[in-house]
């Protein structure tokens, strides 16, 4: 599935995104999401490359798009994946 095919992610805007993420980011880091610095790169926050790929793949189910790992890498912090998943829509 692409991008664009993906209709669940239009009515998702960055800030929602980001909270999302960041809930599920405390979640698997054992700490309240809203504790989580979107600002901060991933790997500053102990996300580790397999939390990446689990994150990656619940993103994916969560927005109906595709989300690669590697996105992680081109997008370091909550708040810039955030910004670049919502602008697929």
């Amino acid at each position: 599935m692409n991008a664009v095919a993906g209709s669940e992610v239009l009515g998702k805007g960055k800030d929602e995104i980001a909270r999302w993420m960041a809930d599920r980011l405390g979640a698997e880091l054992g700490v309240p999401g809203e504790t989580i610095d979107v600002t901060l790169p991933f790997a500053a926050l102990g996300v580790t490359s397999i939390i990446g790929v689990s994150l990656a793949g619940d993103l994916a189910d969560e927005l109906a798009i595709e989300v690669p790992p590697t996105l992680f890498w081109d997008y370091p912090t909550v708040e810039k994946l955030a910004e670049h998943l919502a602008d697929l829509a």
